[in-house]
Protein backbone atom coordinates (compact mmCIF):
# COMPACT_ATOMS: atom_id res chain seq x y z
CA UNK A 1 0.00 0.00 0.00
CA UNK A 2 1.55 3.32 -1.11
CA UNK A 3 0.63 6.11 1.34
CA UNK A 4 1.81 9.69 0.92
CA UNK A 5 2.50 12.12 3.73
CA UNK A 6 5.08 13.06 6.24
CA UNK A 7 3.29 12.26 9.47
CA UNK A 8 2.64 9.07 11.29
CA UNK A 9 -0.78 7.51 11.78
CA UNK A 10 -2.01 6.16 15.08
CA UNK A 11 -4.65 3.46 15.02
CA UNK A 12 -7.46 3.69 17.57
CA UNK A 13 -8.86 0.34 18.70
CA UNK A 14 -10.15 -1.31 21.84
CA UNK A 15 -6.87 -3.13 22.37
CA UNK A 16 -4.49 -0.18 22.11
CA UNK A 17 -6.33 3.12 21.95
CA UNK A 18 -4.36 6.27 22.47
CA UNK A 19 -5.06 9.73 23.88
CA UNK A 20 -5.80 12.32 21.23
CA UNK A 21 -6.62 16.01 21.17
CA UNK A 22 -10.07 15.58 19.66
CA UNK A 23 -12.17 12.45 19.16
CA UNK A 24 -14.50 14.06 16.61
CA UNK A 25 -14.29 12.58 13.12
CA UNK A 26 -13.34 15.06 10.41
CA UNK A 27 -15.75 13.53 7.90
CA UNK A 28 -18.96 12.69 9.78
CA UNK A 29 -18.56 14.97 12.86
CA UNK A 30 -19.29 12.07 15.20
CA UNK A 31 -17.13 10.71 17.98
CA UNK A 32 -14.47 8.07 17.24
CA UNK A 33 -15.07 5.58 20.03
CA UNK A 34 -12.51 3.09 21.41
CA UNK A 35 -14.29 0.11 19.86
CA UNK A 36 -14.29 1.71 16.42
CA UNK A 37 -11.50 1.72 13.85
CA UNK A 38 -10.00 5.19 13.58
CA UNK A 39 -6.86 6.94 12.33
CA UNK A 40 -5.15 10.08 13.68
CA UNK A 41 -3.25 12.60 11.60
CA UNK A 42 -0.24 14.02 13.46
CA UNK A 43 -0.27 17.09 11.29
CA UNK A 44 -3.59 18.35 12.65
CA UNK A 45 -3.93 15.83 15.54
CA UNK A 46 -7.50 15.06 14.54
CA UNK A 47 -9.22 11.69 14.11
CA UNK A 48 -11.10 10.13 11.22
CA UNK A 49 -13.06 6.87 10.96
CA UNK A 50 -11.54 4.26 8.70
CA UNK A 51 -14.84 3.99 6.83
CA UNK A 52 -15.14 7.78 6.38
CA UNK A 53 -13.52 8.24 2.95
CA UNK A 54 -10.02 7.10 3.94
CA UNK A 55 -9.68 4.47 1.19
CA UNK A 56 -8.25 1.92 3.65
CA UNK A 57 -9.88 -1.51 3.79
CA UNK A 58 -10.27 -3.54 6.95
CA UNK A 59 -7.56 -5.99 5.87
CA UNK A 60 -5.12 -3.14 5.24
CA UNK A 61 -6.12 -1.54 8.54
CA UNK A 62 -5.35 -4.72 10.49
CA UNK A 63 -2.05 -5.16 8.70
CA UNK A 64 -1.04 -1.57 9.42
CA UNK A 65 -2.23 -1.92 13.01
CA UNK A 66 0.18 -4.84 13.46
CA UNK A 67 2.95 -2.74 11.87
CA UNK A 68 2.36 0.07 14.39
CA UNK A 69 3.07 3.25 12.41
CA UNK A 70 2.88 4.34 8.79
CA UNK A 71 2.67 7.58 6.83
CA UNK A 72 -0.73 9.09 6.16
CA UNK A 73 -2.48 12.45 6.06
CA UNK A 74 -6.15 13.24 6.54
CA UNK A 75 -8.31 14.53 3.72
CA UNK A 76 -8.08 18.20 4.70
CA UNK A 77 -4.31 18.16 5.26
CA UNK A 78 -3.58 16.38 1.97
CA UNK A 79 -5.86 18.82 0.15
CA UNK A 80 -4.13 21.87 1.68
CA UNK A 81 -0.62 20.43 1.20
CA UNK A 82 0.56 22.98 -1.47
CA UNK A 83 4.29 23.96 -1.61
CA UNK A 84 4.85 27.69 -1.03
CA UNK A 85 7.63 29.54 -2.91
CA UNK A 86 10.51 30.97 -0.91
CA UNK A 87 10.64 34.69 -0.24
CA UNK A 88 14.09 35.14 -1.82
CA UNK A 89 13.44 32.87 -4.79
CA UNK A 90 13.95 34.18 -8.30
CA UNK A 91 10.73 32.49 -9.46
CA UNK A 92 7.70 34.71 -9.59
CA UNK A 93 4.07 33.64 -9.67
CA UNK A 94 2.86 37.06 -10.83
CA UNK A 95 1.53 36.71 -14.37
CA UNK A 96 3.41 38.71 -16.98
CA UNK A 97 1.53 41.34 -18.91
CA UNK A 98 0.85 41.03 -22.60
CA UNK A 99 3.60 42.07 -25.05
CA UNK A 100 6.23 41.44 -22.37
CA UNK A 101 9.93 41.00 -23.16
CA UNK A 102 11.65 37.90 -21.73
CA UNK A 103 15.40 37.46 -21.31
CA UNK A 104 16.34 33.80 -21.67
CA UNK A 105 19.81 32.59 -20.79
CA UNK A 106 20.90 28.99 -21.10
CA UNK A 107 23.29 27.57 -18.56
CA UNK A 108 26.77 26.46 -19.48
CA UNK A 109 27.20 22.87 -20.59
CA UNK A 110 29.53 22.30 -17.71
CA UNK A 111 26.64 22.76 -15.26
CA UNK A 112 24.68 19.95 -16.85
CA UNK A 113 26.25 16.51 -16.47
CA UNK A 114 26.48 14.52 -19.70
CA UNK A 115 24.66 11.16 -19.79
CA UNK A 116 26.70 8.09 -19.00
CA UNK A 117 25.71 6.31 -22.19
CA UNK A 118 26.82 9.13 -24.53
CA UNK A 119 30.35 8.85 -25.97
CA UNK A 120 32.38 11.69 -27.40
CA UNK A 121 32.74 9.72 -30.62
CA UNK A 122 29.00 9.10 -30.97
CA UNK A 123 28.07 9.61 -34.59
CA UNK A 124 24.33 8.89 -34.34
CA UNK A 125 23.35 12.55 -34.16
CA UNK A 126 24.17 14.88 -37.03
CA UNK A 127 23.26 18.52 -36.78
CA UNK A 128 21.76 20.12 -39.83
CA UNK A 129 21.80 23.86 -39.53
CA UNK A 130 19.73 24.28 -42.64
CA UNK A 131 16.74 22.47 -41.06
CA UNK A 132 16.30 25.10 -38.32
CA UNK A 133 15.74 28.66 -39.52
CA UNK A 134 17.61 31.28 -37.53
CA UNK A 135 15.80 34.36 -36.21
CA UNK A 136 16.14 37.65 -38.09
CA UNK A 137 18.12 39.35 -35.34
CA UNK A 138 20.44 36.43 -34.71
CA UNK A 139 24.13 37.01 -35.28
CA UNK A 140 25.78 35.07 -38.07
CA UNK A 141 28.65 34.20 -35.81
CA UNK A 142 26.38 32.57 -33.24
CA UNK A 143 25.96 28.95 -34.32
CA UNK A 144 24.81 25.97 -32.32
CA UNK A 145 26.84 23.30 -34.09
CA UNK A 146 30.42 23.51 -35.32
CA UNK A 147 31.01 22.99 -39.01
CA UNK A 148 33.84 20.61 -38.25
CA UNK A 149 31.43 18.38 -36.43
CA UNK A 150 29.27 18.24 -39.54
CA UNK A 151 32.23 17.13 -41.57
CA UNK A 152 33.38 14.55 -39.07
CA UNK A 153 29.82 13.24 -38.49
CA UNK A 154 29.91 13.81 -34.71
CA UNK A 155 28.55 16.38 -32.23
CA UNK A 156 30.75 17.98 -29.61
CA UNK A 157 28.67 17.94 -26.45
CA UNK A 158 31.18 20.02 -24.52
CA UNK A 159 30.94 22.94 -26.90
CA UNK A 160 29.77 26.20 -25.34
CA UNK A 161 26.25 26.60 -26.73
CA UNK A 162 25.06 29.27 -24.31
CA UNK A 163 23.45 32.32 -25.85
CA UNK A 164 21.20 35.17 -24.90
CA UNK A 165 18.08 35.99 -26.88
CA UNK A 166 15.68 38.87 -26.56
CA UNK A 167 12.25 38.39 -28.08
CA UNK A 168 9.05 40.40 -27.90
CA UNK A 169 5.76 38.59 -28.37
CA UNK A 170 2.17 38.64 -27.12
CA UNK A 171 1.21 36.18 -24.39
CA UNK A 172 -1.92 34.29 -25.60
CA UNK A 173 -4.96 34.05 -23.39
CA UNK A 174 -5.39 30.80 -21.47
CA UNK A 175 -7.98 28.45 -22.92
CA UNK A 176 -10.84 27.90 -20.51
CA UNK A 177 -12.71 24.61 -21.04
CA UNK A 178 -16.37 25.21 -20.27
CA UNK A 179 -18.01 22.33 -22.13
CA UNK A 180 -16.84 19.69 -19.65
CA UNK A 181 -17.45 20.30 -15.99
CA UNK A 182 -16.81 18.03 -13.10
CA UNK A 183 -19.83 17.11 -11.02
CA UNK A 184 -19.87 18.72 -7.61
CA UNK A 185 -20.35 16.13 -4.89
CA UNK A 186 -21.66 17.49 -1.64
CA UNK A 187 -20.25 15.30 1.10
CA UNK A 188 -21.38 17.59 3.88
CA UNK A 189 -23.96 16.10 6.24
CA UNK A 190 -27.19 18.02 6.18
CA UNK A 191 -27.89 19.44 9.63
CA UNK A 192 -31.03 18.35 11.37
CA UNK A 193 -33.96 20.69 11.76
CA UNK A 194 -33.12 22.75 14.87
CA UNK A 195 -36.78 23.19 15.74
CA UNK A 196 -38.78 20.21 14.45
CA UNK A 197 -42.57 20.46 14.54
CA UNK A 198 -44.07 18.38 17.34
CA UNK A 199 -47.60 17.03 17.62
CA UNK A 200 -49.31 15.12 20.43
CA UNK A 201 -51.55 12.26 19.24
CA UNK A 202 -54.26 11.21 21.68
CA UNK A 203 -54.39 7.43 22.07
CA UNK A 204 -51.38 6.96 19.80
CA UNK A 205 -49.57 4.42 22.01
CA UNK A 206 -50.38 0.72 22.21
CA UNK A 207 -51.99 1.23 25.62
CA UNK A 208 -54.13 4.09 24.37
CA UNK A 209 -52.07 6.89 25.94
CA UNK A 210 -50.64 10.04 24.43
CA UNK A 211 -47.73 9.89 22.00
CA UNK A 212 -45.49 12.72 20.79
CA UNK A 213 -44.34 12.66 17.16
CA UNK A 214 -42.22 15.07 15.10
CA UNK A 215 -41.85 15.69 11.39
CA UNK A 216 -38.40 14.11 11.23
CA UNK A 217 -39.73 10.64 12.05
CA UNK A 218 -39.14 10.20 15.80
CA UNK A 219 -41.80 9.28 18.35
CA UNK A 220 -41.90 9.65 22.13
CA UNK A 221 -43.97 8.42 25.07
CA UNK A 222 -44.60 10.04 28.44
CA UNK A 223 -42.05 9.30 31.14
CA UNK A 224 -43.55 11.62 33.76
CA UNK A 225 -45.76 14.68 33.79
CA UNK A 226 -47.03 17.30 36.23
CA UNK A 227 -49.32 20.10 35.18
CA UNK A 228 -48.02 21.79 32.04
CA UNK A 229 -44.66 20.03 32.43
CA UNK A 230 -44.18 16.76 30.56
CA UNK A 231 -41.03 14.70 30.14
CA UNK A 232 -40.99 12.58 26.96
CA UNK A 233 -38.54 9.85 26.01
CA UNK A 234 -37.94 8.03 22.71
CA UNK A 235 -40.06 4.94 21.99
CA UNK A 236 -37.05 2.83 20.97
CA UNK A 237 -36.53 0.98 24.25
CA UNK A 238 -34.36 -1.98 23.31
CA UNK A 239 -32.92 -4.14 26.07
CA UNK A 240 -29.31 -3.79 24.98
CA UNK A 241 -29.14 -0.17 23.79
CA UNK A 242 -32.26 1.95 24.46
CA UNK A 243 -32.41 5.35 22.82
CA UNK A 244 -31.46 8.12 25.31
CA UNK A 245 -33.13 10.99 23.40
CA UNK A 246 -35.69 13.03 25.36
CA UNK A 247 -37.96 16.04 24.90
CA UNK A 248 -39.10 18.42 27.65
CA UNK A 249 -42.48 20.08 27.19
CA UNK A 250 -43.56 23.20 29.08
CA UNK A 251 -46.97 24.22 27.84
CA UNK A 252 -46.62 24.53 24.06
CA UNK A 253 -42.83 24.88 24.19
CA UNK A 254 -40.78 21.80 23.30
CA UNK A 255 -37.08 21.54 24.09
CA UNK A 256 -34.87 18.64 23.03
CA UNK A 257 -32.62 17.01 25.61
CA UNK A 258 -28.84 16.88 25.43
CA UNK A 259 -28.69 13.23 24.30
CA UNK A 260 -29.13 12.41 20.62
CA UNK A 261 -30.96 9.52 18.97
CA UNK A 262 -28.91 6.34 18.41
CA UNK A 263 -31.12 5.12 15.55
CA UNK A 264 -32.20 6.55 12.20
CA UNK A 265 -35.44 8.45 11.85
CA UNK A 266 -38.55 7.07 10.13
CA UNK A 267 -39.93 9.89 7.98
CA UNK A 268 -43.71 9.72 7.73
CA UNK A 269 -44.22 7.72 10.94
CA UNK A 270 -46.46 10.48 12.32
CA UNK A 271 -48.96 9.75 9.52
CA UNK A 272 -48.95 6.03 10.34
CA UNK A 273 -49.62 6.73 14.03
CA UNK A 274 -52.60 8.92 13.15
CA UNK A 275 -53.93 6.17 10.88
CA UNK A 276 -53.63 3.55 13.63
CA UNK A 277 -55.41 5.82 16.09
CA UNK A 278 -58.30 6.35 13.66
CA UNK A 279 -58.61 2.58 13.08
CA UNK A 280 -58.86 2.02 16.85
CA UNK A 281 -61.54 4.68 17.23
CA UNK A 282 -63.65 3.25 14.38
CA UNK A 283 -63.27 -0.27 15.78
CA UNK A 284 -64.62 0.86 19.16
CA UNK A 285 -67.60 2.51 17.50
CA UNK A 286 -68.42 -0.52 15.30
CA UNK A 287 -68.08 -3.58 17.49
CA UNK A 288 -70.49 -5.73 15.47
CA UNK A 289 -71.81 -3.62 12.62
CA UNK A 290 -68.65 -3.49 10.47
CA UNK A 291 -65.84 -5.96 9.89
CA UNK A 292 -62.23 -5.15 10.70
CA UNK A 293 -60.99 -5.35 7.06
CA UNK A 294 -63.75 -2.96 6.01
CA UNK A 295 -62.72 -0.47 8.72
CA UNK A 296 -59.07 -0.63 7.63
CA UNK A 297 -59.99 -0.17 3.97
CA UNK A 298 -62.05 2.94 4.68
CA UNK A 299 -59.33 4.54 6.81
CA UNK A 300 -56.51 3.82 4.35
CA UNK A 301 -58.49 5.07 1.36
CA UNK A 302 -59.06 8.35 3.18
CA UNK A 303 -55.71 8.91 4.95
CA UNK A 304 -53.04 7.04 2.94
CA UNK A 305 -50.83 9.12 0.65
CA UNK A 306 -48.92 7.40 -2.16
CA UNK A 307 -46.41 10.29 -2.31
CA UNK A 308 -45.55 10.04 1.39
CA UNK A 309 -42.57 7.97 2.63
CA UNK A 310 -43.09 4.18 3.01
CA UNK A 311 -43.16 4.42 6.82
CA UNK A 312 -46.44 6.37 6.58
CA UNK A 313 -48.35 3.33 5.26
CA UNK A 314 -48.63 0.42 7.74
CA UNK A 315 -49.54 -3.03 6.52
CA UNK A 316 -53.32 -3.64 6.23
CA UNK A 317 -52.99 -7.07 7.90
CA UNK A 318 -51.42 -5.48 10.98
CA UNK A 319 -54.18 -2.86 11.16
CA UNK A 320 -56.83 -5.59 10.89
CA UNK A 321 -55.36 -7.55 13.80
CA UNK A 322 -55.12 -4.38 15.84
CA UNK A 323 -58.81 -3.57 15.21
CA UNK A 324 -59.86 -7.08 16.26
CA UNK A 325 -57.81 -6.87 19.46
CA UNK A 326 -59.41 -3.54 20.34
CA UNK A 327 -62.94 -4.90 19.83
CA UNK A 328 -62.14 -8.09 21.70
CA UNK A 329 -61.64 -6.11 24.91
CA UNK A 330 -65.07 -4.51 24.51
CA UNK A 331 -67.02 -7.69 23.77
CA UNK A 332 -68.47 -9.92 26.50
CA UNK A 333 -66.35 -12.88 27.44
CA UNK A 334 -67.15 -16.25 25.94
CA UNK A 335 -69.07 -18.58 28.30
CA UNK A 336 -67.26 -21.57 29.79
CA UNK A 337 -70.38 -23.73 30.24
CA UNK A 338 -74.06 -23.74 29.24
CA UNK A 339 -75.19 -22.15 32.50
CA UNK A 340 -74.88 -18.48 31.55
CA UNK A 341 -77.12 -15.47 31.07
CA UNK A 342 -77.16 -13.23 28.02
CA UNK A 343 -76.65 -9.50 28.42
CA UNK A 344 -79.89 -8.39 26.85
CA UNK A 345 -79.07 -4.71 27.21
CA UNK A 346 -75.83 -5.18 25.32
CA UNK A 347 -77.62 -7.09 22.54
CA UNK A 348 -80.29 -4.41 22.22
CA UNK A 349 -77.62 -1.70 21.92
CA UNK A 350 -75.45 -3.54 19.39
CA UNK A 351 -77.94 -5.67 17.40
CA UNK A 352 -81.39 -4.24 18.15
CA UNK A 353 -83.20 -6.19 15.39
CA UNK A 354 -82.02 -9.65 16.48
CA UNK A 355 -83.82 -11.88 18.95
CA UNK A 356 -82.71 -14.97 20.86
CA UNK A 357 -84.55 -18.08 22.04
CA UNK A 358 -83.30 -20.88 24.30
CA UNK A 359 -84.13 -24.39 23.02
CA UNK A 360 -83.76 -27.40 25.34
CA UNK A 361 -83.57 -30.99 24.09
CA UNK A 362 -82.51 -34.02 26.20
CA UNK A 363 -81.29 -31.69 28.94
CA UNK A 364 -78.97 -29.76 26.59
CA UNK A 365 -79.26 -26.06 25.83
CA UNK A 366 -79.28 -24.60 22.30
CA UNK A 367 -79.47 -20.93 21.35
CA UNK A 368 -81.58 -19.74 18.41
CA UNK A 369 -80.82 -16.32 16.85
CA UNK A 370 -83.14 -14.68 14.29
CA UNK A 371 -85.02 -11.55 13.29
CA UNK A 372 -88.65 -10.95 12.28
CA UNK A 373 -87.68 -9.93 8.77
CA UNK A 374 -85.57 -13.04 8.29
CA UNK A 375 -88.42 -15.30 9.44
CA UNK A 376 -90.73 -13.60 6.96
CA UNK A 377 -88.29 -14.32 4.12
CA UNK A 378 -87.85 -17.92 5.27
CA UNK A 379 -91.63 -18.55 5.19
CA UNK A 380 -91.70 -17.57 1.50
CA UNK A 381 -88.85 -19.87 0.50
CA UNK A 382 -89.70 -23.16 -1.23
CA UNK A 383 -86.39 -24.88 -0.36
CA UNK A 384 -84.41 -24.67 2.89
CA UNK A 385 -80.66 -25.17 2.68
CA UNK A 386 -79.26 -26.39 6.02
CA UNK A 387 -75.58 -26.57 6.85
CA UNK A 388 -73.37 -26.72 9.95
CA UNK A 389 -69.91 -25.32 10.63
CA UNK A 390 -67.55 -26.09 13.50
CA UNK A 391 -64.60 -23.68 13.28
CA UNK A 392 -66.40 -20.46 14.23
CA UNK A 393 -67.64 -21.61 17.66
CA UNK A 394 -65.90 -22.49 20.89
CA UNK A 395 -66.86 -24.61 23.85
CA UNK A 396 -69.42 -25.25 25.26
CA UNK A 397 -70.89 -25.08 21.72
CA UNK A 398 -70.12 -27.83 19.21
CA UNK A 399 -71.42 -26.34 15.94
CA UNK A 400 -73.34 -23.47 14.36
CA UNK A 401 -76.42 -24.54 12.38
CA UNK A 402 -77.64 -22.11 9.69
CA UNK A 403 -80.70 -22.24 7.39
CA UNK A 404 -80.34 -20.49 4.02
CA UNK A 405 -82.71 -19.58 1.19
CA UNK A 406 -82.51 -17.89 -2.20
CA UNK A 407 -83.67 -14.24 -2.29
CA UNK A 408 -84.60 -12.61 -5.59
CA UNK A 409 -84.27 -8.88 -6.27
CA UNK A 410 -85.23 -7.95 -9.81
CA UNK A 411 -83.11 -10.10 -12.12
CA UNK A 412 -80.59 -10.98 -9.40
CA UNK A 413 -80.77 -13.95 -7.03
CA UNK A 414 -78.54 -14.80 -4.09
CA UNK A 415 -78.53 -17.33 -1.26
CA UNK A 416 -78.41 -15.73 2.20
CA UNK A 417 -78.54 -17.15 5.77
CA UNK A 418 -81.80 -16.42 7.60
CA UNK A 419 -81.74 -18.37 10.91
CA UNK A 420 -78.82 -19.37 13.16
CA UNK A 421 -78.62 -21.83 16.02
CA UNK A 422 -75.74 -22.52 18.42
CA UNK A 423 -75.94 -26.24 19.18
CA UNK A 424 -74.31 -28.03 22.09
CA UNK A 425 -75.00 -31.59 20.75
CA UNK A 426 -75.58 -33.23 17.35
CA UNK A 427 -78.46 -35.63 17.97
CA UNK A 428 -81.79 -36.34 16.28
CA UNK A 429 -83.74 -34.96 19.24
CA UNK A 430 -81.81 -31.67 19.05
CA UNK A 431 -82.54 -31.18 15.33
CA UNK A 432 -86.20 -32.10 15.82
CA UNK A 433 -86.72 -29.61 18.67
CA UNK A 434 -84.93 -26.77 16.81
CA UNK A 435 -87.09 -27.30 13.70
CA UNK A 436 -90.23 -27.44 15.85
CA UNK A 437 -89.41 -24.08 17.47
CA UNK A 438 -88.71 -22.50 14.09
CA UNK A 439 -91.99 -23.87 12.73
CA UNK A 440 -93.89 -22.28 15.62
CA UNK A 441 -92.26 -18.89 14.95
CA UNK A 442 -93.32 -18.93 11.27
CA UNK A 443 -96.79 -18.07 10.01
CA UNK A 444 -99.31 -20.89 9.51
CA UNK A 445 -99.00 -20.81 5.72
CA UNK A 446 -95.48 -21.40 4.43
CA UNK A 447 -94.18 -22.22 0.96
CA UNK A 448 -91.75 -24.95 2.03
CA UNK A 449 -91.47 -27.93 -0.35
CA UNK A 450 -88.12 -29.57 0.36
CA UNK A 451 -84.68 -29.52 2.00
CA UNK A 452 -81.08 -29.63 0.76
CA UNK A 453 -78.75 -30.78 3.54
CA UNK A 454 -75.43 -32.55 4.03
CA UNK A 455 -75.20 -36.27 4.69
CA UNK A 456 -75.55 -36.24 8.48
CA UNK A 457 -77.85 -39.06 9.57
CA UNK A 458 -79.15 -37.30 12.71
CA UNK A 459 -80.24 -34.28 10.67
CA UNK A 460 -82.05 -36.42 8.08
CA UNK A 461 -83.99 -38.30 10.78
CA UNK A 462 -84.90 -35.08 12.59
CA UNK A 463 -86.27 -33.52 9.39
CA UNK A 464 -88.27 -36.65 8.51
CA UNK A 465 -89.87 -36.73 12.00
CA UNK A 466 -90.80 -33.04 11.97
CA UNK A 467 -91.71 -32.61 8.27
CA UNK A 468 -92.77 -36.03 7.02
CA UNK A 469 -93.37 -36.36 3.29
CA UNK A 470 -91.12 -33.46 2.30
CA UNK A 471 -88.32 -33.99 -0.25
CA UNK A 472 -84.81 -34.20 1.22
CA UNK A 473 -81.83 -33.96 -1.11
CA UNK A 474 -78.13 -34.32 -0.38
CA UNK A 475 -75.88 -31.39 -1.08
CA UNK A 476 -73.73 -31.86 -4.20
CA UNK A 477 -70.86 -29.99 -2.56
CA UNK A 478 -70.74 -32.38 0.39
Amino acid sequence: MNLHGSTHVHLKHFDDFCVCISDICLHCNSRVRPLQEGLQCDRCNLWQHRTCNTGITRAEYRRLKAQGEFQWECTKCSRNDQPMPAADSDDSTVPAPNDATFHISLADDSAVPAPDDVDDNNTSAVADNSAVPAPDDEDDNNTSVDENNNLNGSVNLHEDNSFAADASYAVPDAVQETSIREDIINDAIQPEDPQPAYEVVEGGSKRGKKKLVDRRGYQYTIRRSKGDYCYWRCCKRGKNQPCPATVIQRGMDYQEGRMLHNHPAEPGIHLAIKMKTEVKQNARQNIFTCSAPRIVEEVMSKSADVNAPPASRPKPANLTRMANRVRLTMRPKDPKDLDFELDQQFLEDQIPNFKTLDVYASGQRHLLVYSEHQLELLSKAKTWYMDSTFHVVKKPWTQLLSIHAFIRSGQHMKQVPLVFCFMSRKRKEAYYEILRQIDHLLPEQICLQGFVVDFEAAMWRGIQDRFPGFIIQGCAFH
